[in-house]
């Protein structure tokens, strides 16, 4: 008994041949933010991360062109990744009041309010914790996706000082005679003590 879409379709019933249609959904979810996790939870058709890397490697039917296509869309998912932690940083205080709310209704009629403002500084905490890990999760992510744009910046700053050539790292230019001659006995000491 066998099956028409053998080859079409992996053993975990996801697509393993490359489409236009597949690719085009594929890559709307990804500009829209969505991780490949969260595409392959919410949609059971999209294919799995072995797939799309067959894809990018052009097997299973795949175009050349794919692995340009794809790459834009992993930078436009960076991008949206970074406009998240906005919405999650613009939204932590209304977080934050819903479970303390939460927290104080789970609370006895007769507690005290020693014991609702330790509860609500709790469930504020936790709520700030839980912000900062998903903010710092996008950066991350967004950082190494499009490394040009989100990434850290690395700032070098060449001198022409030839007292100085390279700031911060300091040059016998101002030491003595005696002193550089002194230096120059111990590393041949030094070399000598080694090679025996």
């Amino acid at each position: 008994m066998g099956n028409e879409n053998s080859g079409r379709w992996g053993p975990n019933h996801r697509p393993t041949q490359w489409s236009q249609e597949l690719q085009d959904r594929l890559f709307e979810y990804m500009e829209e933010g969505l991780s490949f996790d969260k595409i392959q939870s919410i949609y059971k058709d999209m294919p799995t991360d072995s797939t799309i890397y067959r894809w990018s490697v052009g097997k299973n039917s795949a175009p050349p062109e794919f692995i340009i296509e794809y790459e834009e869309a992993r930078r436009t998912q960076a991008s949206a990744f970074a406009r998240q932690i906005s919405t999650i940083a613009d939204g932590l205080d209304v977080r934050t009041e819903l479970a303390k709310q939460h927290e104080v209704a789970k609370l006895p009629d007769d507690a005290t309010d020693a014991e609702r403002r330790r509860v609500e500084f709790a469930a504020t905490t936790r709520s700030v914790h839980a912000a900062k890990m998903q903010i710092d999760a996008r950066k991350w992510t967004a950082s190494r996706m499009h490394p040009n744009r989100w990434g850290d910046q690395v700032k070098v700053e060449h001198s022409n000082n030839p007292d100085n050539p390279v700031p911060g790292v300091s040059v016998f230019t101002n030491m003595s005679d005696e002193q550089l001659a002194k230096l120059e006995a111990l590393q041949v000491e030094l070399e000598d003590d080694g090679s025996e």
